[in-house]
């Protein structure tokens, strides 16, 4: 990004592209740790020795679920921006 042989619009480009990479990038990361969140819950609800803790447990489940779905629409998005004609 600062070669002297990029112009503006070129260099503009870049930096675009950076940006949607690093947008990209992030919303991977939440989704990649909601996944992980919820493998550990299920583990942990599982090995849990009452109903109580279990059912604490699914509820947990459900909140981190609909999380993770949230994550899934984000990563969507920045894998698959809308058209600039859409």
């Amino acid at each position: 990004l600062m070669s002297s042989s990029l112009d503006t619009a070129g260099r503009n480009k870049l930096q675009k592209e950076v940006s949607r990479l690093g947008k990209l990038l992030a919303a991977y990361e939440t989704w990649s740790g909601r996944q992980q969140e919820l493998v550990d819950l299920e583990k942990q609800r599982d090995c849990a020795d009452n109903e109580d803790m279990k059912a604490l447990f699914a509820e947990e489940l459900a909140v981190v679920a609909q999380s993770l779905h949230e994550a899934e629409q984000t990563l969507d998005l920045a894998l698959y921006p809308p058209s600039e004609v859409d």
